[in-house]
């Protein structure tokens, strides 16, 4: 084997070397974004449950104002329940769940469940 080929070898092993180690990085890149992501969103619900809890439905904390509303999703139990006003034509026949939750209607076949959500909002300075 000559030189040149030597050489051709040693930059094809440092080449996958350092593509194997820019691969490693990105997935500590990806486990710290998630591990982020899990903490940031664990912090948001127990910040959610504590002014629940107390009655808060806003407060302002240095230039962010924090408010908590209920969004409501449905819950279909039995879509041959919904009434025929209720239900959207697609493809298929479903229960339209954006007017169930707009109207409420009475009947049965489908239940309502709070969903709280907390919103952010930087104050104009």
């Amino acid at each position: 084997m000559d030189k040149s080929e030597e050489y051709l070898i040693q930059e094809y092993h440092r080449t996958q070397k350092a593509q194997a180690e820019a691969k490693a990085e990105m997935a500590k890149m990806r486990i710290e974004v998630n591990v982020a992501e899990k903490a940031a969103a664990e912090a948001e619900a127990d910040l959610v449950k504590y002014m629940k809890e107390n009655g808060l439905l806003s407060f302002e904390h240095g230039q962010d104002e924090f408010a908590v509303k209920d969004f409501y999703s449905v819950d279909i139990a039995d879509p041959a329940a919904v009434p025929d006003d209720y239900m959207r034509q697609k493809l298929c026949r479903e229960p339209d769940k954006v007017k169930i939750r707009g109207e409420r209607p009475a009947g049965n076949g489908y239940t309502m469940r709070a969903e709280p959500k907390l919103s952010v909002k930087a104050k104009k300075s």
